[in-house]
């Protein structure tokens, strides 16, 4: 399988994975538009992601790297921040940042180096 195709197929995955992730914000956007526009947003940048790459457009191969570098950073503010604030849910004052937690953050954590590895070097018939 070519490189292009696994890319397409990584930028597609990554899309459904925050539609789905995202879809409490996007319907709260519908029924009540009060500055729910970041998960529009998000998923607009994504769609145009999957569009441009399997469209063979040339802007596509930058968009993915602004995406996957910018989305490691925001993922990684997730997790500082799903630590840090963990310890206020509980009584005792510990954090409970525990393993299932880490599922929401680990999968677009991964899907993000998968689109900075495959889109770091040009791609074939680009």
């Amino acid at each position: 399988m070519q490189r292009r195709s696994v890319a397409t197929l990584v930028c597609f995955a990554y899309f459904a994975y925050c539609a789905v992730i995202l879809s409490h914000g996007l319907l709260a956007g519908v029924a009540r538009p009060r500055g729910h526009m970041a998960p529009w947003i998000i998923c607009a940048m994504l769609g145009m992601l999957c569009y441009g790459m399997y469209a063979r457009r040339s802007w596509a191969r930058m968009l993915g790297l602004v995406v996957g570098i910018g989305s490691l950073f925001f993922w990684a503010m997730v997790y500082v921040w799903g630590y840090a604030f963990s310890g206020f849910s509980s009584r005792s004052g510990e954090p409970t940042f525990y393993f299932p937690m880490l599922w929401g953050i680990v999968t677009p954590v991964v899907l993000s180096i998968a689109l900075i590895a495959l889109l770091a070097k040009p791609l074939p018939g680009g």
